[in-house]
């Protein structure tokens, strides 16, 4: 079975990441589904999709121990079912990611590290972080890409500006994992402690 790892975060909640060798049958031999979730998967036409969704749903299982269904609100962002928790997903590729948490909001991202980043960095940072920082360097770029993938997820509903909104204090990522994140707005500010580590050609970034 491809679990990676889950980790916990003292008073905060439990991360993890799968790695995807699965079809879709063996997935779904490993969570059998709900009702509203079978629905969901069934209304899903493309099979990639449905793999990425299957495999963070059994990596949940394997975190959480309970029964438990996953629904999507307005803006696409997944929640639990009659649970309170706080939940974050991504994929990318072969890789799922969940993070959860009874008590804070949180984010989590994975995505391949990809040789375009430079000519897509005017798209997501602001233009003091354009001017500041080393724009060929791949993987601080996704850094500030995944960091911002996860303040989003955390403030969907509030629909922020990547390039406008959001921001990652500089971390020199040779000598340190950690950063601060925050989310600056006219009727909001917040910040967040972000944490990142590669995992083979994957970069997984997440906040809390």
């Amino acid at each position: 079975m491809p679990l990676c790892f889950i980790e916990e975060i003292g008073a905060v909640g439990s991360f993890g990441v799968w790695k995807i060798e699965e079809d879709e049958s063996t997935l779904c031999s490993l969570r059998s589904l709900p009702p509203d979730e079978k629905e969901h998967m069934v209304a899903l036409k493309n099979p990639k999709k449905r793999l990425h969704r299957l495999a963070y749903r059994v990596l949940l299982q394997s975190m959480l121990k309970v029964e438990f269904s996953i629904l999507y609100d307005q803006n696409g962002k997944p929640f639990l079912k009659n649970q309170s928790y706080n939940l974050s997903v991504s994929h990318s590729k072969d890789y799922a990611a969940v993070f959860i948490s009874p008590t804070h909001p949180v984010g989590i991202d994975v995505e391949q590290i990809n040789e375009r980043m430079p000519a897509l960095a005017s798209r997501f940072l602001s233009l003091n972080e354009l001017k500041t920082i080393d724009l060929q360097n791949i993987e601080l770029l996704h850094l500030y890409w995944g960091g911002k993938e996860c303040l989003y997820k955390m403030y969907s509903e509030r629909k922020p500006l990547f390039e406008q909104h959001l921001s990652i204090e500089y971390v020199d990522i040779k000598t340190s994992n950690y950063t601060k994140a925050h989310i600056h707005m006219d009727d909001y500010k917040a910040t967040h402690q972000l944490y990142f580590r590669k995992i083979g050609d994957y970069m997984l970034v997440y906040c809390y």
